[in-house]
């Protein structure tokens, strides 16, 4: 009974879907004739190399990758013949727009600078304005994040593995240390006047000499503790030593709870420029990583010359493996969720045909994420 009210449910939302997509086509700025997903229809099919999404093989039509496999699998079953050209990301976006194409596979998440906008007059008067494309459901679900060495301890360690909690337990255990550090330095150096001596300062005021029977550290301590001025010494020692130490001021640099994450910016950059972002190990500048050049890259992160790179998990993980980079962890605590869509003309016909065939797509067969070097999921 749930089951069978699970799937009413999901051919609700498609028929809505539908319904939205057809509403679309209605504004649809393609002339007629093209594509509309109907057993036996021909596609022509632009893309973008990004691994792993989209490898290009020595041909077009031998291109292949998690959205090529994808796309394929899903023609099969719904009966498109599809036809293959390899083009740059801002040819596939013109193409797009003119409806030259009928789909677009690229290997960026989806996002607002995806979806531009503009009609051809308007981009004539506006040359910085992009053509208009739509996006399609999701085919993937990711999130983009960064890759470092594991024995690098400043952009490791950061919050990995401890929870807010433990950060802010960790940051207060550092500050009674490093107060009661600042107590016995207090009562080293009461000891240290007393032993002398005592000497005095005007006739009101006199450093006193402890009883000559009692001697070392300990000592100073009681003897401050015997007045109201020694007590009042104390605490306020006590607070500003602890203060010191939760905020890194003592005994290196502060814990993560009270501070940003360095890599924090590099992985937001990513995901918004859609793209591998490398910072250099020797000024912590950013630097972007070409597509044509990733596995140079990530060789960087190899040899030391990138202390971390951040971009989606599937191409981090790619990468990694390829490289046999056995010794570097993804830090999942700095993940941003990400959505990959395949790319259609504004108003497309194949829209409303395009996200059913995915919904049943993603139901007969999930799709797997790329496995990582250690194993994780």
């Amino acid at each position: 009974m749930v089951h069978r009210a699970h799937r009413r449910a999901v051919w609700v939302v498609c028929a809505g879907l539908v319904a939205w997509s057809v509403a679309g086509a209605a504004r649809a700025a393609c002339p007629a004739g093209r594509a509309r997903g109907v057993r036996g229809d021909h596609l022509a099919v632009g893309f973008v190399a990004a691994p792993p999404f989209v490898v290009p093989g020595p041909s077009d039509g031998e291109v292949h990758g998690l959205a090529i496999d994808l796309l394929r699998a899903v023609a099969a079953h719904e009966g498109w013949e599809l036809a293959w050209s390899e083009l740059n990301d801002a040819t596939l976006k013109l193409r797009l727009a003119a409806c030259e194409l009928d789909l677009g596979v690229v290997g960026t998440a989806a996002s607002a600078r995806l979806v531009a906008v503009g009609s051809a007059a308007e981009r004539q008067s506006e040359p910085g304005i992009e053509p208009r494309i739509e996006l399609s459901l999701p085919f993937f679900s990711s999130v983009t994040t960064a890759i470092v060495n594991a024995d690098d301890d400043d952009r490791a360690a950061p919050a990995a593995g401890r929870s807010p909690v433990g950060r802010l337990a960790h940051a207060a255990l550092h500050g009674v240390i490093c107060g009661a550090a600042a107590l016995a330095g207090l009562a080293f150096a009461a000891w240290g006047l007393n032993a002398a001596g005592g000497f005095r300062w005007t006739r009101a005021a006199r450093w006193r000499r402890i009883d000559a029977a009692v001697s070392g550290p300990w000592a100073g301590l009681g003897w401050l503790a015997r007045s109201v001025t020694g007590r009042a010494l104390i605490a306020l020692w006590v607070v500003v030593g602890g203060a010191l130490g939760a905020s890194g001021a003592f005994g290196g640099g502060p814990p993560p709870v009270l501070r940003d994450d360095p890599l924090a910016a590099l992985v937001e950059r990513a995901a918004r420029e859609d793209v591998a972002i490398g910072e250099r190990a020797s000024d912590r500048a950013q630097i972007r990583c070409a597509a044509s050049d990733a596995r140079g890259c990530f060789r960087g992160l190899a040899d030391g010359t990138l202390s971390a790179i951040a971009g989606p998990r599937e191409v981090l993980c790619t990468h990694a493996l390829e490289l046999s980079l056995d010794d570097t962890l993804l830090r999942g605590d700095l993940e941003i969720p990400e959505q990959f869509s395949f790319l259609l003309p504004a108003g497309s016909p194949l829209r409303a045909a395009l996200d059913l065939a995915l919904l049943r797509q993603h139901a007969r067969a999930p799709a797997t994420p790329v496995r990582c070097p250690d194993g994780a999921p």
